[in-house]
């Protein structure tokens, strides 16, 4: 279905964020 593959598209970015914001707040928590 496209409408799934857009959904995709749209997501992943805001995931790479997400995952970044994690690392983020590991690096500050264990300083």
């Amino acid at each position: 279905m496209i409408l799934v593959q857009t959904l995709k598209e749209l997501t992943e970015p805001y995931q790479d964020m997400n995952h970044l914001l994690e690392s983020r707040k590991d690096g500050i928590s264990s300083t």
